[in-house]
């Protein structure tokens, strides 16, 4: 997993992006990137990130089907006071709802064209 961490002194969330190690679960790379961003260790997470999305199908969403990639796309969904973005390019973005105005209490699946990056 690799890491780019910025830093608001006046917010309790760090903005983190991480990529996904090709042999690493979706939802463990999610997992160490929202530690990161609250300054805590993984099992000291305020919420389980089943608490706003399945982990199994977090995985599902973006693998390959009958051989064949998945577009891009990208998953943004709210845990703990974070706003967390996923793109099938692995990449896991992390900031803080409020500072990105929040995207409520629901996950928002976006697919589509993407962006050169996804």
């Amino acid at each position: 997993m690799h890491s780019d961490v910025g830093s608001d002194p006046d917010s309790p969330v760090r903005p983190v992006e991480v990529t996904r190690d090709s042999d690493e679960h979706l939802a463990t790379t999610v997992v160490y990137a929202l530690s990161e961003a609250l300054g805590c260790h993984p099992n000291d997470l305020p919420v389980e990130l089943n608490d706003a999305v399945d982990p199994d199908s977090l995985e599902r969403v973006f693998e390959e089907r009958g051989g064949r990639e998945r577009g891009p796309g990208r998953l943004i969904f709210e845990i703990a006071g974070c706003e967390v973005t996923v793109t099938s390019a692995g990449r896991v973005t992390i900031d803080s709802a409020e500072a990105v105005g929040g995207v409520g209490t629901d996950a928002e699946l976006e697919r589509g064209e993407g962006t050169a990056d996804d």
